[in-house]
């Protein structure tokens, strides 16, 4: 029984909980000399502890307290008094034995598993892990996985942003999402008067399997000049710009050309933004609308939570209108799961963020993933993945009137509402894409049903699959724990 269970712990898989490994409990084990031995065997064991239940533990036992021999990392240090045994790790931290127990323990203490410990944003801060011990521990790989959503910081810093420089000091390495974070971290930790690490760009990840346009498997492994017809072709709705009126129609009453736009409601996202240049391109009498799924951030607690009623007020106070005399404006609320957000992307025409500083871009990314053509801000996150090819890139305004009194970027409300007008133009135009495909692609001059704002979205997508799936950004992670490994003589 003793091998069997060994075998099982040897081949568990282990977790990190808390800074605490998971134990396995060893109920066949009957000694502590029995603990020791199966600890000793087994690769992965730094410390043990046995304990035994017999007639002398008449208190009732604390729930933590799990009998029999435990495996891989120290026993809370309140339960030292009730333990029979245990191992010298425990001993190493100054903890005293009960007198009435045996002891058994080892005389020198077992270095740590290698491992590495990962800090996503302000964790180390507020949950107050000993990082100054996992510090001196050469086993131990400390990474910090952090972003800042804007590059000035001449007002000051935010709390979020203090405690992330305080904890990217502690960090053997600093992992952020793109190269402007790389370059914005060096100025950052130095106007902290702190010392740098070691800085590595290992983006973030967006599932390109759940976010997939094509149901079809045969489409989606195609080559983009088929899917770029495929995903014209099969489309029912077709709205265009009407050369006299220069309005929005669609060749059904009941369509609507649909912009999504999904963000948490705060300043930094650039609501008004969005609002001013969707009203400024266009009317009530437009056969279109802008959907927007967004909530209200925990840390606005008095602000109101109905983003409906915050978007009639802004059109009041912006245009002096009722919203229902302006362009259609619908805010989705609610709970959706994962897949329910990848439908919501499907049914959508275009998806557009006039975000003021990003430090990913999550919901760009995914809707990037779907295949969609993506307006956003040419700023932060988003320059690592949205370029002129595969995205409308929203302009900033000229210095010195590019940041506003956040130190976050100002979007150009003129130009993002020229960009929203051209995808409508740039989804029934084709002879452009021709000649892409033609150039990059193939020498088929028979393609022609394939449309602008189409072929940029399947280059974004393209992106996504190539470069931020999650077998890419797992790749980029092995390789930066290969380095810390190689420099401790660890086999990796």
């Amino acid at each position: 029984n003793v091998e069997n269970e060994l075998e099982m712990a040897t081949t568990r898989n282990y977790y990190d909980i808390g800074g605490d490994l998971a134990r396995p409990s060893m109920l066949s084990v009957k000694s502590p000399l029995e603990c020791c031995n199966a600890c000793s065997d087994h690769p992965l064991c730094t410390s043990w502890s046995f304990f035994q239940l017999n007639d002398t533990n008449s208190n009732p036992l604390p729930p933590w307290l799990i009998p029999g021999c435990t495996l891989k990392g120290s026993a809370p240090e309140s339960s030292v008094p009730l333990l029979g045994a245990y191992s010298g790790k425990v001993l190493m931290h100054g903890l005293k034995p009960n007198p009435a127990n045996e002891l058994i323990a080892f005389e020198i203490p077992r270095p740590s598993a290698p491992r590495a410990i990962i800090f996503h944003g302000t964790s180390c801060f507020y949950r107050n892990e000993s990082i100054t011990f996992y510090k001196r521990d050469v086993n131990t790989i400390l990474i910090g996985r952090y972003m800042v959503e804007r590059s000035e910081f001449a007002g000051g810093f935010t709390n979020d942003e203090f405690y992330v420089a305080h904890c990217a000091g502690l960090m053997d390495e600093v992992w952020v999402p793109t190269e402007w974070h790389r370059e914005v971290f060096s100025v950052f930790m130095q106007q902290m008067g702190l010392q740098a690490p070691m800085i590595a760009v290992v983006p973030e990840a967006v599932d390109t399997n759940l976010f997939n346009p094509f149901e079809d498997v045969a489409i989606a492994n195609a080559e983009l000049s088929t899917q770029c017809v495929y995903q014209t072709t099969s489309s029912s709705k077709h709205c265009h710009i009407r050369e006299e009126s220069g309005s929005i129609m669609c060749n059904n009453p009941t369509d609507r050309f649909v912009f999504l736009s999904v963000f948490k409601w705060e300043h930094r996202k650039g609501w008004d933004t969005l609002l001013t240049a969707y009203w400024d391109a266009f009317t009530a009498m437009d056969q279109v609308e802008l959907q927007i799924r967004s909530y209200l951030p925990s840390s606005d607690r008095n602000g109101d939570k109905n983003i409906t009623r915050q978007i009639e007020r802004y059109a009041l106070s912006s245009r002096g209108k009722p919203l229902h005399e302006l362009a259609a404006v619908v805010w989705l609320a609610g709970s959706i799961s994962r897949s329910e957000m990848r439908d919501l992307y499907k049914q959508a025409d275009a998806f557009v963020l006039s975000t003021k500083g990003e430090g990913w871009g999550l919901p760009v990314a995914e809707a990037m993933a779907m295949a969609l053509p993506v307006i956003v801000t040419n700023y932060s996150g988003p320059t690592a993945y949205a370029t002129v090819d595969n995205a409308y890139l929203i302009a900033l305004h000229d210095p010195p009137n590019h940041l506003d009194e956040l130190s976050y970027c100002r979007p150009n409300e003129k130009h993002l509402t020229k960009l929203m007008r051209q995808v409508i133009i740039d989804s029934t135009t084709s002879h452009l894409v021709e000649e892409w495909i033609q150039e990059k692609e193939s020498n088929d001059s028979s393609v022609i049903q394939c449309t602008v704002s189409v072929w940029k979205g399947l280059l974004a997508r393209k992106t996504m699959r190539e470069t931020f799936s999650a077998v890419s950004v797992v790749s980029s992670i092995v390789d930066r724990l290969r380095v810390h490994a190689y420099r401790r003589g660890w086999v990796f």
